[in-house]
């Protein structure tokens, strides 16, 4: 548990590094792009809370909230990729999903 836990935190970290940008616009802009990068700030965000609650409290439900985040976070991140053929989003699509491909919930149980 305490390696799934070490896991998950370096995958947010990693995911976080990979996806801060210098140019925020505070959703002003509808140029698609941004809108990716203000939806991936968003489901980030979000990423950030489920891991949080996730390791102040172990539990398969909690551990669910992670893994629905993450296959959000997922979405988002295709969708992105048809719109802007960036290599940045196959980066963070790569990496959450090998993040989502190691986390068992069915340990907390």
């Amino acid at each position: 548990m305490k390696t799934m836990t070490k896991t998950l935190v370096f995958g947010l970290c990693l995911i976080f590094t990979l996806s801060c940008s210098s140019d925020d616009d505070n959703g002003t802009d509808q140029n698609p792009v941004n809108m990716c990068e203000n939806d991936i700030s968003a489901i980030l965000d979000d990423l950030g809370n489920a891991n949080t609650v996730f390791a102040q409290n172990p539990t398969e439900a909690n551990c669910e909230a992670v893994r629905q985040v993450y296959l959000d976070y997922i979405e988002i991140l295709q969708g992105c990729i048809l719109i802007a053929n960036n290599s940045q989003y196959q980066n963070q699509l790569d990496e959450a999903e090998q993040q989502i491909n190691t986390l068992d919930c069915s340990e907390f149980e």
